[in-house]
């Protein structure tokens, strides 16, 4: 079986599998009330949500993990082998692609845990930002680790214009910070996670495939098919943090797998954008004592400004569209593709 009827199947199973759980998840979900409480802050449009089920994101899961098994299974009963194919170092290979799955899902367990705790508690808080973070952190850590062992400790990573650059301890430094903030610009992103992983997949797709990594190929249309599926359901489910940790955790994994973290910064750009402006939105309380939007993350202050969401997931789009696009042609110009 080729590689390209394999993708295929992956993109077609997390589409299906995806769109189908939401006839059965969306009424249990709402069957043991996990509507997530909102508070008198919150922007309109999230409370228009408030009587929505939340942790829409399992199907998310569901649907990407079903798409990568079916996947492998079919290939391996075929005899191809995806996920190393044309690959000198398969090991290496076979070690990204499942620590990074389980990276992924070691995110989604502290994102349920998380909603879990906002359904529960009657002020509709989950867990603290410091126990979040802490989680986020030695996940990450744990990542890092699995695929130090991968590269027979000799971590290496894509620079553009540089090349190949061989990291030695700065790959634990770069790691234990750029993973953390990805993921919380990620979880800041929320009730948009699932057009915004669709882009992400699409253009980190196209570099897994200029840079015949079928492997990553494999991941990126697993969850760019679980993520249309979910956008059929999206007006009657949110996504939860147990989606958007999961999301952030799989295309990061991807961008490892494929060699070049550094893409993350303009393929999915809006999460940099929500992430800067999160940063800069904390130095300024912390400076002048007084909040610098009418609220928080970035997408909520201009709902609160008058822009309806429409438009603000359209900008938000261009914007996703724009980086992708910038991240592929910087790659190629900075010599990443074979």
């Amino acid at each position: 079986m080729s590689n390209i009827s394999v993708v295929v199947l992956a993109a077609a199973t997390g589409l299906v599998v995806t769109g189908v759980s939401g006839f059965t998840a969306i009424p249990f979900l709402r069957k043991v009330n996990f509507g997530q409480i909102t508070e008198a802050l919150e922007p309109k449009w999230y409370k228009s949500k408030l009587n929505i089920p939340s942790m829409g994101g399992i199907m998310i899961i569901i649907g990407t993990l079903s798409a990568v098994v079916a996947a492998i299974v079919t290939d391996k009963l075929s005899g191809g082998d995806i996920i190393a194919s044309g690959s000198f170092t398969p090991q290496e290979m076979y070690t990204k692609f499942w620590s990074g799955l389980m990276m992924a899902g070691a995110f989604a367990l502290a994102g349920a845990v998380d909603d879990y705790a906002g359904i529960t508690n009657p002020s509709g808080i989950g867990l603290t930002v410091s126990r979040k973070h802490t989680a986020i952190f030695f996940i990450a850590v744990s990542f890092l680790l699995s695929s130090y062992m991968g590269m027979q400790g000799e971590p290496y990573m894509f620079i553009p214009f540089v090349g190949m650059v061989t990291l030695g301890f700065f790959y634990w430094i770069f790691g234990a910070i750029f993973i953390p903030a990805y993921m919380n610009a990620v979880n800041l992103y929320d009730d948009f996670c699932a057009v915004n992983s669709l882009l992400t997949c699409v253009f980190l797709g196209i570099a897994s495939v200029l840079r015949e990594n079928y492997g990553a190929l494999l991941l990126c249309v697993s969850l760019a098919g679980a993520s249309v599926g979910f956008l059929l359901w999206n007006k009657k489910v949110k996504a939860g943090n147990v989606g958007s940790l999961f999301v952030g955790g799989m295309t990061a994994a991807i961008a490892y797998f494929i060699g070049c973290p550094l893409i993350l910064i303009l393929c999915g750009a809006s999460y940099s954008v929500i992430g800067i402006c999160e940063i800069i939105r904390v130095l300024y309380y912390k400076a002048n004592g007084k909040s610098l939007f009418r609220a928080y993350p970035l997408q909520y202050h201009l709902e609160e400004c008058g822009m309806k969401r429409q438009k603000i997931i359209g900008i938000f789009t261009v914007i996703d569209i724009i980086g992708g696009i910038s991240s592929v042609l910087l790659l190629r110009a900075g010599g990443f593709f074979k």
